[in-house]
């Protein structure tokens, strides 16, 4: 008999992850069809295969030598045996193995002999199926043969896990928009390529009846009547085609049995790959509109009036194109009044351009007159007003109808979205740019190198990493605060800037941290560009104030070539040779080899272990504050609990000087527990004395974040000392909240039953702040200092900081901007509304013992 694999040990994790990448019954896609012939080529086998493998079969994504095949039964799969291992699975003949000799497959069509699987990897360890060659005579592969295989896999999951990527990037953004559905009056669905009900939102259940838990997971034909159950494969053909249906009017039935007029809107929901995966459909129930358009004569008073107080711009017009009614906001959107606009043709006064070639846009109610449909302005439309201003707007234009079903003229409502695209596309810049200095930030500079990294595999070009870490960045930080380590990075930026080549990227990778690669470069020249760096640098005389300084870069190079095996890896190697660089006197550059291993890059951190330890030991650390006050009311004052190492010889070393190793080597729940308990201690020993303090707020990491055993430490606490946790906040950052977003979920609810309050730091420099708000039960939203410290100059940032601060007034949470330094920016940011400010402007962090003296005691 055939031997059956067994189930993965993960098995219901990798199902689970193989019905998210939505791979499987999928169309035929190029890429996977090209690797499997490569593989087949390569490896002198006819038969090449892409096998993914669910509850009960293998079913093949790509397929070359089966031609007709597209699935077999699980059990006898050689792929389910090769998903078992991280490794290639290689069979030479599979007659004299036990496990396959008696397989139909061998014994039968298409007789198997030789078989070489590599499994499919997404994640860490979840195989979800093989990329195998097969040859129906007995055979092996040679090692070329067994690294390009395994080459080839690599490139399959790599490309799955950017669809997965792309899966979670529509997900993220349906959250962001979860509030706008919820509260419009349309209702909007979502389904499946088959008809099957993702989405339903309130407005849904109350047009057609059905609460959410009837309808999802079910044919979206439950509300259409019988005569109309085939407009749905109509419908689901055009959006297969990748088609738009825009207000198409029909009848839909209500639970209850009776009939609804609607007119529906249907998009397709593509993923980041540009597939079609899903169906986005707006409803609105047009029953009572069709009664009252025969009654339009008679209400048109009314309907004015409604016009003139709803928040979009509405023109309406005759038959010929020309202005009847333009209400107060088309009024002010297009810079005419009502009485000049009157009788005009509509082009005159409504102006409308493509954003990107200024091209002017075919007007969309001559469209309308012309065709008698429902038609909208294509993306990226301008509306110039009169007087030469630019407005990003939404615009659809509906024929009006006569009594007797004839066109008598054309309604157009459009709306302001400048603000939006203002903010998606800074957004989008954010995600990907450092927002000080304007270069690539960490995380697209590892997709860059990665980029590299592949390209150099293989091939006889070099490249080069070079890592840059400024000397004496934080004495000017401690000397003169943020703003001037802001101003000095920025400078530096555009010395690094002018030292490499056009074809070079530089990114800002951390606080004081840079990162080039020096594209197509070889040793000679990355020398001289790394040197010509450290040089200039080391030429800067930096003057802030009466003060001036001068500052260093460490450099470390390393070259990019064939043998690089990962951007991780590099990264590390760069990492190594600055501190190498450093330790051998700084402002130089070093050279990695393979054999400078890291013990003398990593020698200072090593250390650092062995001073927090003894510090932990021996209460050598000491309890700081800095006061958070109101700002635009009268009330109790905020303090956020800050941490200072003391040396040997008394003297106080600042946070980031011990907290990065800390975090590297994983200290930092041990740090912020000592915190947490001498914290509880000072405020149950001080409890007489806090009446003037609102909130006393501690940081916490994200490796405590996600530990339970430190969730359970902080509960034993509060449970066995005695202190008002309402005066308790514990304070994490946007990025690490998100990133755990799980625990922190858990960990605030179990804190929120005693009491304790929670804030969010560094908001919206995250490219999803707004959506994650609904997830994360917080009482402060602690604004992004990177928004502050230009404030007065950066009208993007303005306008983030208002958004944030509306955001807040809607959620019911409070403001507190950081870093505020000068009193320009505190009086900008009273006028903005935001609640509380801290920085050096009011107070600067002063001894734990201090804080029991009311501010002006």
């Amino acid at each position: 008999m055939t031997q059956m694999a067994e189930p993965a040990k993960n098995e219901e994790a990798r199902l689970a992850r193989l019905r998210r990448l939505l791979v499987l019954d999928a169309a035929p896609e190029p890429l996977f069809d090209a690797i499997t012939k490569l593989a087949s080529d390569v490896c002198g086998t006819p038969i090449s295969l892409i096998s993914l493998i669910d509850e009960s079969r293998q079913w093949f994504k790509a397929n070359v030598g089966l031609e007709g095949a597209t699935e077999t039964h699980r059990d006898i799969a050689f792929c389910s045996h090769a998903i078992l291992d991280n490794k290639i699975l290689e069979i030479e003949d599979a007659t004299k193995d036990a496990r396959f000799s008696a397989n139909p497959l061998v014994i039968t069509d298409p007789n198997i002999r030789f078989y070489a699987g590599v499994p499919i990897v997404v994640g860490e360890d979840i195989n979800i199926g093989t990329l195998c060659v097969i040859d129906r005579e007995p055979k092996s592969l040679n090692e070329y043969q067994r690294m390009v295989l395994t080459g080839l896999a690599e490139i399959i999951s790599k490309a799955l896990v950017v669809r997965e990527d792309g899966i979670n990037v529509i997900h993220a953004k349906s959250k962001e928009l979860a509030a706008i559905i919820e509260d419009s009056e349309d209702a909007i669905i979502t389904k499946s390529l088959d008809g099957v009900v993702l989405t339903w939102n309130p407005s849904a259940e109350a047009i057609f009846g059905y609460t959410a838990k009837e309808i999802v997971g079910k044919s979206v034909t439950a509300i259409f009547p019988p005569d109309k159950v085939d407009e749905e494969l109509f419908i689901l053909k055009k959006i297969k085609n990748n088609e738009h249906i825009k207000h198409y009017e029909t009848e839909r039935r209500h639970k209850s049995g009776k009939l609804i007029q609607v007119s529906v809107s249907l998009s397709p929901i593509k993923n980041v790959m540009g597939e079609i995966i899903a169906v986005s459909k707006i409803a609105r129930d047009i029953t009572q509109q069709k009664q009252l358009e025969q009654a339009l004569v008679i209400e048109h008073e009314r309907l004015r009036v409604t016009m003139d107080s709803i928040g979009d711009a509405v023109i309406t017009t005759d038959i010929k194109g020309n202005v009847q009614y333009i209400n107060p906001i088309a009024q002010s959107l297009t810079g005419w009044s009502a009485v000049e606009a009157k009788g005009l043709p509509l082009q005159q006064i409504f102006n409308i351009v493509n954003e990107v070639t200024r091209a002017r846009c075919e007007n969309p109610l001559k469209l309308c007159l012309i065709e008698n449909p429902i038609v909208g302005l294509v993306s990226n439309t301008i509306l110039i007003n009169r007087d030469g201003t630019e407005y990003g707007i939404d615009e659809s234009a509906s024929p009006i109808r006569g009594v007797d079903g004839k066109t008598v003229g054309v309604v157009l409502v459009f709306h302001d979205v400048t603000m939006q695209r203002l903010m998606a596309k800074e957004i989008s810049y954010r995600a990907t740019h450092d927002a000080l200095t304007g270069l690539v930030n960490r995380s697209e500079f590892e997709s860059r190198l990665k980029v590299i990294v592949s390209e150099s595999r293989g091939a006889s070009m070099q490249n080069a990493l070079m890592y840059i870490d400024l000397d004496q960045f934080k004495v000017v930080n401690d000397t003169c605060g943020h703003s001037a380590g802001d101003a000095l990075l920025k400078e530096v930026s555009r010395i690094m800037q002018s030292c490499i080549r056009s074809s070079d990227l530089l990114a800002r990778i951390g606080g004081d941290e840079f990162a080039v690669i020096l594209h197509k470069c070889d040793l000679e020249q990355a020398m001289v560009i790394a040197k010509k760096i450290c040089r200039s640098i080391d030429e800067l005389r930096f003057n802030y104030d009466e003060h001036r300084f001068r500052i260093g870069a460490s450099l470390g190079l390393v070259m990019v070539d064939k043998n690089c095996t990962s951007e991780t890896s590099l990264m590390q190697a760069a990492d190594s040779a600055c501190y190498e660089a450093k330790r051998a006197g700084r402002n130089r550059v070093h050279l990695y080899f393979n054999d400078d291993g890291l013990k003398g890059a990593h020698r200072e951190d090593v250390q650092w272990v062995s001073r927090i330890e003894q510090a932990l030991e021996d209460e050598g650390f000491v309890l700081f504050y800095q006061r958070i006050l109101p700002l635009n009311h009268q009330g109790l004052e905020h303090a956020e609990i800050l941490i200072r190492m003391k040396d040997t010889s008394g003297e106080l070393i600042p946070p980031n000087a011990f907290l990065p190793a800390a975090e590297r080597f994983h200290l930092i729940t041990r740090i912020d527990s000592w915190v947490i308990a001498h914290t509880f201690e000072w405020m149950k020993q001080n409890a007489e004395s806090l009446n003037h303090i609102e909130t006393i707020s501690v940081n916490l990491s994200g490796q405590s974040l996600g530990d339970s055993n430190f969730h359970n430490y902080v509960l034993s606490l509060i449970e066995t000392i005695e202190i008002d946790c309402s005066k308790l906040c514990f304070e994490v950052t946007e990025t690490v909240a998100i990133t755990n977003i799980a625990a922190a979920k858990n960990f605030i609810e179990s804190m929120n039953k005693h009491g304790v309050k929670f804030s969010l730091d560094d908001f919206g420099g995250g490219a999803s702040s707004f959506g994650y708000l609904k997830n994360l039960d917080v009482d402060y939203l602690k604004i992004d200092g990177q928004f502050i410290t230009d404030l007065i100059d950066n009208q993007i940032g303005q306008a983030t900081v208002r958004c944030i601060v509306e955001v807040a007034k809607v959620t019911g949470k409070k403001t507190i901007a950081e870093w505020v330094e000068n009193q320009a920016v505190e009086n900008m940011l009273k006028e903005m509304s935001v609640d509380f400010t801290q920085g050096f402007l009011k107070h600067k962090p002063a001894g734990l013992h201090l804080l029991l003296e009311p501010k002006g005691a």
